[in-house]
């Protein structure tokens, strides 16, 4: 059980400290791991379902529609545009009603929709059914960022928000791995895509009963004047009592005077995810198919995605989680997004050599990975407490429309120049996306060590 410091109740009652200081000055703990897990089932069903089994088992639902790839290219664009409209349209339901409510509402609309999908007759219907369970998970991100960071405690916020992504790239290892078996042990069925499809409603039904009891975050309750209630969150998670006459933590800032500079920096924001999230977009959707373009069988190219694609996201993702309350949020995006650029543009010298291109497109997904997530991530952390869903929403659009791109864009620069166009504009378009936020969100973007209102303070603040 997570305890305060011993003098904890003693300043409560002389209220000298406020609820939100015994959570930013806890330990990592069996309860905060618990809130990770409730934040982050969301994150991994998303994961299992719109990559990890979706992307492998197209071998199968592709026969059985008798679709093309490219019906399949276009199908993936308007997935991701499904996840992107339901990431704002429910990015501010999160900041008017609550975390915990709209994550469990989300959840249930996600199964509700990926049962369906199952029973589909055709490929209309089928991308139809899978564009709404997109939408429904969408909503996920905006309440499920937000309510972690605010519950993490302060010295390892960072690491906590990175944990949160390696929990849904577990859901893309598992995803594949569990397709790959189905797909290997059938010869590729045209029909085993449905056995696979009912194994990723396992972690929606998992998810939506741990969440169905879970405490509301307690600066969202202190926010909107539910101080009681904000008071046994914070007793909950802390394992501390609480002097009930405490209100003054509930502080949030009138940031109406900046608004258009809270509303000016999520722009660079957007940028650098929709560029730095291209490459390991395209490893996520079209990763067999490049290597099959390149000599290998599709079903080696299925289980390679798992070394090269999976693992790689969780490597460097696990990389993040150790050094980025260390080094601090500027430091990691600068140190990861070169990586990045020189390792994708890399990849261009080496497309007639697959032994040495895996490695390169393993560095290459991992650091954009890496990087985007230091982006997302500050949604959730640099804006204050009204504007969090929207902000996480916002970004996690920027993330599904670079998604949704790679749709288009890959035949297209495939069609032009091969491999080498393909990486060359990557690598470029990660440079600029880079360029901007460094050159716009600056030394604002160090938050490290610094409680959310510390960072509401000074964030909006045209420095």
């Amino acid at each position: 059980m997570l305890r305060g410091h011993p003098t904890d109740k003693d300043d409560l009652r002389k209220g000298r400290r406020n609820p939100f200081e015994l959570i930013d000055d806890a330990r990592l703990n069996k309860k905060i791991y618990l809130i990770l897990l409730v934040a982050g089932i969301g994150a991994f069903a998303d994961y299992y379902n719109t990559a990890g089994i979706l992307t492998p088992s197209s071998l199968s639902y592709l026969k059985f529609f008798k679709a093309s790839t490219v019906l399949y290219g276009h199908f993936v664009f308007f997935l991701n545009i499904g996840i992107l409209i339901g990431a704002l349209t429910w990015g501010p339901l999160v900041d008017l009603f609550g975390r915990a409510r709209i994550f469990f509402i989300d959840l249930i609309c996600m199964l509700l929709f990926a049962t369906l999908s199952i029973f589909s007759t055709n490929f209309t219907e089928f991308q139809v059914f899978r564009i709404l369970t997109g939408f429904a998970i969408g909503g996920d991100y905006g309440a499920a960022l937000p309510f972690l960071s605010e519950f993490a405690p302060k010295a390892i916020r960072g690491r906590v928000l990175a944990l949160f992504w390696v929990m849904a790239q577990t859901g893309l290892v598992t995803g594949t791995l569990v397709s790959y078996f189905f797909l290997a042990s059938t010869n590729i069925s045209p029909e085993v895509w449905k056995i696979i499809f009912v194994t990723g409603l396992i972690p929606i039904l998992i998810g939506a009963v741990l969440r169905y009891s879970v405490p509301e975050s307690a600066r969202w309750l202190f926010y909107k004047g539910k101080t009681d209630k904000a008071l046994e969150a914070v007793q909950r998670v802390t394992g501390t009592s609480v002097n009930e006459g405490i209100t003054a933590a509930a502080e949030v800032r009138d940031f109406k005077r900046n608004l258009p500079i809270y509303l000016l920096l999520l722009i660079p924001c957007f940028i650098g995810i929709y560029a730095t999230a291209m490459p390991a977009g395209l490893a996520t959707y079209f990763f067999p198919y490049i290597t099959q373009s390149l000599g290998l069988s599709k079903l080696t190219s299925v289980l390679f995605q798992v070394p090269e694609v999976w693992m790689a996201e969780i490597v460097f993702t696990l990389i993040l989680a150790l050094i980025t309350d260390r080094i601090g949020r500027l430091k990691s995006l600068i140190a990861g997004g070169t990586v990045l650029v020189i390792s994708t543009l890399a990849i261009v010298l080496f497309t007639h050599n697959v032994g040495a291109l895996l490695p390169i497109i393993f560095i290459s997904n991992g650091s954009s990975v890496f990087t985007q997530t230091i982006i997302i991530n500050w949604g959730a952390e640099l804006f204050p407490i009204n504007m969090r869903g929207i902000a996480s929403g916002i970004n996690i659009a920027a993330f599904r429309l670079s998604l949704a791109s790679t749709g288009f864009l890959e035949p297209i620069l495939i069609g032009i120049g091969g491999v080498v166009a393909l990486y060359t504009f990557l690598g470029l378009l990660s440079l600029v996306g880079l360029l901007v936020v460094l050159a716009v969100i600056g030394k604002r973007g160090s938050v490290e060590g610094k409680s959310l209102e510390e960072v509401s303070e000074t964030f909006g603040k045209n420095k």
